[in-house]
This record gives structure tokens, sequence and C-alpha cells, in this order.
């Protein structure tokens, strides 16, 4: 489908993703792994017996993912020629210049707000194709409210019943898509995962789509998958993750711009730069810390 969408006079990629910038390239390149490979987030760090660490990502999950995302490039055409971040493979969307890519459903606020006369009818979102489980998976992230460590016990107590207050009321609630209906800079509809269930799920959702300024019909495919459990939200993994990114954002950048990139070689360093460098110090960066 990419090649036949993918239209170089018109300047149009058949898909796209993140290829340059930070750690959402790695990021990326990660679910595609998963979905595309059947890639486990358990493999990148895999504790040993001691408590230790070992680095487990060069895999042929892993390489073959690698070399899927340089025949994407090299032997398809079908990526952007540019590299390509965050914000970069947003407005690939935005503006036409790509058919198809992998971004999370929040980035439609982004687009919304970033470039208001793009056709949000125009642009739908749906679950990443179903992987060798037969399951589509998600990479999930998110935000936390934090409260500081100083904070005594009536303000902990406070601090959470406001956070509740302010999530979980019903007027609140209500006052909050009230007052975003008159400000034409507010974005409601995009798709997000669904936090709750129940009947304040239903009833949240059904408010949402009453206010919404984007088209959340076209988001349908996506939202009823994750309500029928035919979408997965694998977590990210806790040990040097980000630092694991880092090292896959590293290789993918060069993939997409050196045509001759030996990728397995690539793959095997970013391992042993990952084992030496960053698992190997767990616990002695603790102790001089202490």
């Amino acid at each position: 489908m990419a090649e036949a969408l993918t239209d170089r006079d018109a300047g149009v990629a058949g898909f796209s993703f993140c290829t340059g910038g930070g750690n959402e390239i790695g990021w990326h390149a990660t679910i595609i792994a998963i979905d595309y490979a059947g890639f486990q987030n358990s493999d990148v760090a895999i504790e040993q017996a001691d408590g230790t660490y070992m680095a487990g990502f060069d895999n042929d999950a892993m390489l073959d993912t690698l070399n899927f995302i340089k025949e994407l490039r090299w032997t398809n055409d079908v990526l952007p020629r540019e590299l390509l971040g965050w914000g970069a493979n947003g407005e690939a969307i935005a503006l036409e210049r790509a058919a198809m890519a992998v971004m999370a459903g929040d980035q439609f606020r982004w687009i919304k707000e970033t470039y208001p006369d793009a056709d949000m009818d125009n642009l739908a979102f749906a679950p990443l194709p179903l992987g060798p489980e037969g399951v589509s998976v998600s990479l999930g992230g998110g935000d936390i409210y934090m409260i500081s460590a100083e904070a005594t016990p009536d303000q902990i107590e406070a601090a959470t019943y406001f956070r509740l207050w302010d999530k979980l009321d019903p007027g609140e609630i209500i006052a909050r898509f009230e007052a975003g209906s008159k400000d034409p800079t507010t974005v409601v509809g995009f798709p997000q995962y669904p936090v709750y269930i129940g009947q304040f799920q239903d009833a949240l959702a059904t408010l949402e789509q009453e206010y919404a300024n984007l088209p959340v019909e076209n988001y349908k495919a996506y939202m009823d998958a994750v309500i029928a459990g035919d979408v997965r939200v694998m977590t990210e993994g806790q040990v040097k993750f980000q630092e694991y990114y880092g090292l896959i954002t590293t290789i993918v950048s060069t993939i997409v711009t050196v045509e001759d990139t030996d990728v397995a070689a690539l793959l095997t360093e970013a391992a042993s730069t990952y084992q030496t460098n960053i698992l190997d110090l767990i616990g002695v960066e603790e102790v001089e810390e202490e």
C-alpha cells in the first residue's frame, strides 16, 4: 500500500515515522519491531539471577525490523528522504506530504493547534497492523502528576483530592468543556486511550463527542479496537529505557541516510555500548552518589 500511495512528483511519501531527532525515533522503531517482528520490551535489558542486567536487543526481531526499515527507504523508496523528528512527522501528515504515519493520538491536537487550516476531516486514526501474535500492540506513555517530597501530610492529602476532583468531578468536567467551547484554540475529540471503565467512561465519551471540534468518527476504528481488547498497550521498560532509545535512534538515522549501512554490525555495537556504558554501571552509580 505504501508504494501505491507514494508520489514523488507530488512530494508525497507513502509512509512516515520519526527518523531523526530525539529518542522518539527509538520509540517508533521499537513499536514497529513489536508489531512487525514480535520484539518484546523485556528483550532490552534481561535481568540475571544475580540482579545484574544483560543487553538482549541484538536479536533476530530487532535485526529483521531494522532491515525492514532499510528496505522501506532504499528498496521500496516509500519513506521521506529527509530525517523527521516528532514535529516534522506530524507536519508531513498535516501538509499531506505523507499518506500514512506512525504517531500518537494526541498529535491530532498538536496538528489542529499548529496547522489550523489542515483538513482534519481528511485524517483518520487506526490501530497498528496485527503483530505475529494476531494482536495490535501500542507502546504506551503518558503524563504524571508529582507532589513535592517536602510537602506536609496535609498538603499531600489536599493535592491528591484536588487532582481527583479535577479529573473525576462531573461538574468540573462539564464546566471545562463549556469553557473550551468558547475558546477557538481548545481542541476536543482527539483519539486517546480510555483510562476509565463503565458508566463514567461512557458518559465521558458521550460528553466529549458532544463538544468535539475534531471528526471523532474518523478515529472510531481505533477506539472500537481498544474497547474490544483488540489493541494491547505495552508499557515501556523500567531499566535504562531512554538510553536504549537513544542508541536505536542513532542506528535508524544512519540506516535512512546511508544506503550501504551494515545493520547487523551497528546493532551489535549498540548492544555492546548499552551493556558496557549503561547496564554494567547500574549500582556503581548509586554507590558513587552515596
